[in-house]
Formats: structure tokens, C-alpha cells, sequence
């Protein structure tokens, strides 16, 4: 998605299955795409456990991430690295584990930091919580029932959502259910530090809760600096807001005096919390995007806080997880789809009109569409019948006449032909006369014209000159009063099928033309 209008959804490619952290990565001197694909229980969609996937700027897929890491693919992270040689991503296994301090036992989901090597399809780094440190009852969330816990319903004790990794190999690691981000050491897999939660090793100057999207924005000798999104709010209300406003947070960690100090703070702009989900992406320019997840609503701002953008769904029936923006250049390979229909007015048989709509998936170079029509299909025949500025995804064109197949041609800003959609026959819409019924209506047009023509020539021959002297005056008279009536009669006839009847151009044929569709 981009800001205003839809450029690609790859809905069909899935199955309509939901996508998540859906953003561009670098390998090669190409941006690629990539995302992840939920686990699903629908008995003929592909990997059931969850993958990741990466597309090429043509959105055919180039590889992907499957089960055989043996756990559930995790929704939350899948960041491709290193020239695109390295994944770092989560899985959430559920293992039976026995409590150390209760000595019950109970299911557990267990999120855990992988990173693969894409080349080989092998691990290089596979770390769990409860293997290397982390304790139960670091969740703010209530300690449950051990014996009602399944392997289908575990307790999501930690819940992982994000990684990124440090010059030395290190990670950072943030865990939503225990208020804590981690640094977790590649070399031992010890934990070098926890910020946040109840075993924070940093004293601070702030709170936060519920976050999401840690990850490094700088680094030093002595400092590191993060940025993650404070949702200070829990969707499901196991623990007390930390704030009554959400906030992405740029936080200066001090490894000697260990004080973690606030540089920056972003709130969100309407002054609401975002309870799930979110992000934080720096850009380029220095400026930082803020997801805020529900209705996809995202705000950038300058990092001296002033806002610059603020965008979010129009509808509430659409959500993200996190908020990405990048430069993408798009190629599909399929071709542009067209749709065009024929508008005949059932009271004027001499009036019609072609209505075209175009969209290309995924092309992000078009400039404008032509459109071609012609009364037959072949090649030779068709008529350049105009073109029109691209318009969002899907763009409309009309033209006066019916033409019974159409095809249009993408144009690029540099004038050039990008690509064309297949010929196209255009379809009567209901209600309107039918191509069958319009071609006779043309049939007896001229076979009238024929015939008024006829009887005309035979009684002038029957005049003689003096009659038709005389006469003359009263035949030219009689033609304009018939044009004069003609046209009230088109006017009235015109108003009543598609009301008033502005002057002729193209823009103003345009929105008839969608005033009819609409009607």
C-alpha cells in the first residue's frame, strides 16, 4: 500500500491468507520483497505452520522459509540481511516444561531468536528464553493453572516480537509479556542486559510497556542507542497502562553508568494508546515512520517532532502489523486487466458511449493509458481513441460510440509504451440496448434514410420545372423546420436518460459517462 492509492495486493498469491511484516530488502543491487504468512488451518493452503516468503520486483517468488526449521513460524519478524545471505526471524515452539520454582509442569509457547543462512538453509543461531535465563514469573501476565494448559493453548508467557542484531553478532530482543528488551550474547548465549521489566539492569528515567519493534539506531564505545514503540497498553487488559498515550521512545543506554536516559520522544498524534502491534522505522531523510497498527494508521515526523504525515485506512475493518516506507520499483509480468462496456440510450438509438476501466497489479511506471477500439478484432482496424492521465489503481476512460473491442496501452512519463492489455470485447450493460438489437437499429436507420431518399428523387422527377421552382423554396423550408425539431427531440430525449446534457469535451463526457454507471 502507499499513501492515497493501492499499487499491489498479493491477495491471490496466498489465498487470501494474512501477510505480515510485509517490506523491501537489498540483495544483489535489487530490492526484493519479503513477508510472512500466518499459520493456517485451511485443509489446502501451503505450509500450514507458517513461512516466510521473498518476491522479486516482478512479484514472482524467488524463495522462501518453511516448517523445516521445526517450529511455527512466527508472525512478528523476518528481517533479510547481508546482501540477502542471512534471515533473522522468530519461531514459537510449545514444549511441556516443568515450572523451577513449583515444580509443576505446564505448556509453554516459547519464542526463539534464528537466524539461517539462506545459501545453505542452515541455522547459524538458535536461542530460547527458558533455555538461557529467562524465568516464568518475569511475565506480567498471571500465572495460570498449570494443569488446564495444552499444547494447543499454552501460556504465552514472553511473547516475542522483535529482533535486530549488533556489529559484534550480539541481538536485541523484546519481549511484550515481561516489559524487557534484551541483550542476548552470540558468543555464550548468555543475557548481557535486560532494559525494562522487573530485572532491569539499567535505572531510568521513564516507563514503558507492551512494546514492540526494538531495534539499534546507533552504537558507540560506551552507548547504545534503541528506538521501539511504547504501546504503555495491553489489548487484552492482564496488566495496568503504563501511560495514557502511546509513543515511539529513542532511548540512550549508558553500558558503564548503566542509566538509560530518553533522547526523543514521538506520542501519538491523536492522543489515543495503540493496545497491539506497531513500529518504528527510521528513513533516510532523518525522519522516523510511526505504525500505530489499527486502521494502518502511521504518522512520520521530523526528529524534532514535528509531524509531516499522517495517513491511515479508511476503513476500521483494516489493520497493520507494522508500518515500512521504501523506494520500490515494480514490473509485473502479468498484463494490464481491462474491462469496458457499452452505454445506449434505449430513447435515442443514435447516441452511445464506451466506458473502459484499467489497472496494471504491481506497476508503479505508468504515467497514462491510450485506448485503442474497433468494431471487430482485428488488428488493422482499431482507432487510437484517446488518452487519460493514470488516476489511482484502477483508472476510467470514456469515449463517444460504441466500440465493440477495445485495448489500452500503459505509457511511461518519458512518453514510451510499457505495456498493453489484451483485445477486449465490451459488454452492454444491463438495461441498456444489446449489441444485437443495436446493430439492427443501425440497419434500419439506413434502410429508412434509403428509402425517404428514394421517394424523394421520384417525386421531384414527377414535378415539372415550374413546380419545382416553386417548390423549392418549400422542401428547403421544410428540412430545417425537420432539423429544428430533430434536435428539441434529442435534447428532451437525452435529458430524460441521463439528465442534464452539458457542453461537449472530454472531461465533461467523463462524468456523464460515470454519472450513468453510478445511476
Amino acid at each position: 500500500m502507499v499513501f492515497k492509492n493501492l499499487v499491489w495486493s498479493g491477495a491471490a498469491l496466498s489465498n487470501n491468507r494474512n501477510a505480515f511484516d510485509f517490506r523491501t530488502f537489498e540483495a544483489h543491487g535489487t530490492t526484493f520483497l519479503s513477508y510472512i504468512l500466518h499459520y493456517s488451518e485451511r485443509k489446502d493452503d501451503e505450509e500450514p505452520h507458517g513461512l516466510g516468503v521473498f518476491l522479486d520486483s516482478s512479484f514472482r517468488r524467488q524463495g522462501k522459509i518453511t516448517h523445516d526449521i521445526g517450529h511455527e513460524f512466527n508472525i512478528h519478524e523476518l528481517d533479510i540481511r547481508e546482501n540477502g545471505t542471512k534471515a533473522l526471524f522468530l519461531t514459537t515452539d510449545r514444549p511441556e516444561r516443568e515450572d523451577i520454582y513449583s515444580h509443576e509442569k505446564g505448556w509453554f509457547a516459547h519464542d526463539c531468536i534464528n537466524e539461517m543462512d539462506l545459501a545453505t538453509n542452515t541455522t547459524d543461531f538458535q536461542w530460547c528464553p527458558l533455555d538461557h535465563g529467562v524465568s516464568l514469573n518475569e511475565s506480567y501476565h498471571e500465572y495460570p493453572d498449570l494443569s488446564k494448559l495444552t499444547s494447543g493453548s499454552p501460556w504465552d508467557f514472553f511473547h516475542g516480537n522483535s529482533i535486530d542484531k549488533f556489529n559484534n553478532g550480539d541481538f536485541l530482543l523484546s519481549s511484550r509479556h515481561t516489559n524487557t528488551i534484551y541483550r542476548v550474547r552470540r558468543s555464550d548465549q548468555s543475557i548481557a542486559w535486560r532494559l525494562g521489566g522487573k530485572l532491569s539492569d539499567f535505572s531510568m528515567d521513564f516507563n514503558f510497556s507492551s512494546q514492540h519493534h526494538a531495534t539499534i539506531y546507533s552504537e558507540g564505545e560506551k552507548t547504545v542507542t534503541i528506538a521501539f514503540l511504547d504501546n504503555a497498553s495491553d489489548d487484552q487488559h492482564r496488566q495496568a497502562n503504563s501511560s495514557t498515550v502511546s509513543s515511539a521512545k529513542l532511548v540512550a543506554l549508558d553500558s558503564e553508568t548503566m542509566e538509560a536516559k530518553v533522547l526523543q520522544e514521538w506520542w501519538r498524534p491523536d492522543s489515543a494508546l495503540s493496545d497491539k502491534r506497531g513500529s518504528t522505522h527510521f528513513l533516510p531523510n532523518g525522519n522516523v515512520l510511526i505504525g500505530w497498527s489499527e486502521r494502518g494508521y502511521m504518522t512520520e515526523h521530523t526528529m524534532d517532532n514535528q509531524l509531516v504525515l499522517e495517513a491511515a485506512f479508511v476503513s476500521s475493518r483494516f489493520s497493520t502489523y507494522r508500518s515500512y516506507k521504501s523506494n520500490f520499483t515494480g514490473f509485473p509480468t502479468e498484463a494490464p486487466a481491462l474491462e469496458s462496456f457499452i452505454v445506449q440510450s434505449q430513447s435515442d438509438p443514435v447516441y452511445s458511449m464506451t466506458t473502459s476501466y484499467i489497472s496494471w497489479n504491481g506497476a508503479t511506471e505508468v504515467h497514462a493509458w491510450s485506448f485503442y477500439g474497433s468494431n471487430n478484432d482485428t488488428a488493422e482496424t482499431f482507432q487510437f481513441l484517446g488518452q487519460t492521465r493514470r488516476s489511482g489503481f484502477e483508472t476510467a476512460f470514456s469515449e463517444k460510440g460504441a466500440w465493440k473491442f477495445v485495448y489500452a496501452e500503459a505509457i511511461a512519463a518519458n512518453g514510451s509504451a510499457i505495456g498493453k492489455s489484451a483485445i477486449r470485447p465490451a459488454r452492454f450493460l444491463p438495461g441498456s440496448t444489446s449489441l444485437k438489437a443495436f446493430d439492427e437499429m443501425e440497419k434500419q436507420k439506413a434502410s429508412l434514410l434509403s428509402s425517404i431518399a428514394s421517394q424523394t428523387n421520384a417525386r421531384l422527377r414527377r414535378l415539372d420545372k415550374a413546380a419545382i421552382a416553386s417548390g423549392a423554396i418549400f422542401i428547403l423550408l421544410g428540412i430545417q423546420l425537420s432539423l429544428v425539431l430533430l434536435y428539441l427531440m434529442c435534447k428532451r430525449s437525452r435529458r430524460m436518460r441521463f439528465g442534464s446534457w452539458p457542453a461537449v469535451d472530454e472531461d465533461q463526457v467523463q462524468l456523464l459517462s460515470r454519472k450513468a454507471m453510478i445511476d
